[in-house]
């Protein structure tokens, strides 16, 4: 346990990307010894490109966590369907310190942002993809 929390700013996002569906998507940064928003993207119509949009608003060499509300066809009914997903970023080149304290903080943020249906981790760009989103939301 790191000892770093979380504002309350991040609750309430969550909140209202979770029960009114005002974002698509969340990013949240490590700063000044606590959880904070960095930025978010208000929800649109779907429309192609919005994850790649996301995956480019990823920094190269700092962690990040993110919560992104993924729509895809389910291949059960071939209805729309989304989950929730919790996206740990960590990049190779980030400085290991800052790996660290993520790696340390993941489990007590997550925790704090209850409704979480799915998790994935990445370290490079090519783990974030469509075809993982799909894979892991459709299992």
């Amino acid at each position: 346990m790191s000892g770093i929390g979380a504002t309350d700013e991040c609750v309430e996002v969550f909140a209202a990307l979770k029960m009114k569906k005002t974002f698509r998507w969340l990013m949240f940064h490590i700063k000044d010894d606590k959880i904070q928003v960095d930025e978010t993207k208000e929800r649109e119509k779907l429309k192609e490109g919005d994850f790649a949009e996301f995956v480019a608003r990823l920094p190269a060499d700092e962690p990040r966590y993110a919560v992104y509300d993924y729509e895809f066809t389910s291949k059960k009914t071939g209805a729309i369907a989304s989950k929730i997903v919790f996206i740990t970023w960590s990049p190779d080149t980030a400085k290991i310190r800052h790996k660290m304290i993520y790696a340390s903080t993941k489990e007590s943020f997550k925790r704090l942002l209850n409704g979480i249906q799915k998790d994935i981790q990445g370290a490079d760009i090519d783990d974030i993809t469509v075809e993982a989103m799909n894979a892991l939301c459709s299992s």
